[in-house]
């Protein structure tokens, strides 16, 4: 604050739909041996960083009426990495690598629409070949998310 109420502001004075809402996209924590300078903020701690994230959506986002919803991409991460992919889901160590953008364009996709994904609607692109467990832990973890958007689900899929 007060940048929030700013973007908020310029946003409702200019959209061009007044029908338009306004939605939060819930960024990821860092993978744990990320080198990134400001993980340090957060005591080098993945856990830290995503309740860190928790709170900030709690103390700011959740007090705006202006948001009709969270799309929880940073906790759709967190579950997945429960699973057997582990802590694999960034590049180099905060930006997603393409599985992952993959996994947070489906969690727009569920969230917007309100649409139950299944393995049938999870389809790969060209340059990744999911698996047909990449697909349940994808379910998994974006079903999860979006019924506890706050709080990590361990995944019952350890092993690929």
């Amino acid at each position: 604050q007060p940048y929030l109420d700013t973007l908020i502001n310029y946003v409702n004075e200019n959209k061009s739909n007044p029908d338009a809402k306004l939605v939060w996209h819930m960024t990821w924590a860092y993978q744990e041996n990320s080198t990134h300078s400001a993980f340090v903020n957060y005591g080098n701690s993945q856990s830290s960083m995503f309740y860190g994230i928790v709170n900030a959506l709690q103390k700011v986002i959740d007090q705006k009426s202006e948001f009709v919803m969270t799309i929880p991409v940073g906790t759709v991460i967190q579950n997945a990495r429960t699973s057997y992919l582990g802590d694999t889901l960034t590049r180099d160590g905060y930006h997603l690598n393409e599985f992952s953008r993959l996994m947070a364009s489906y969690t727009w996709y569920a969230a917007l629409t309100g649409r139950t994904l299944d393995t049938l609607n999870i389809g790969s692109i060209p340059s990744i070949n999911l698996t047909d467990n990449d697909r349940l832990v994808i379910i998994e973890s974006i079903n999860n998310a979006l019924s506890n958007p706050q709080d990590v689900t361990y995944s019952q899929y350890k092993f690929g």
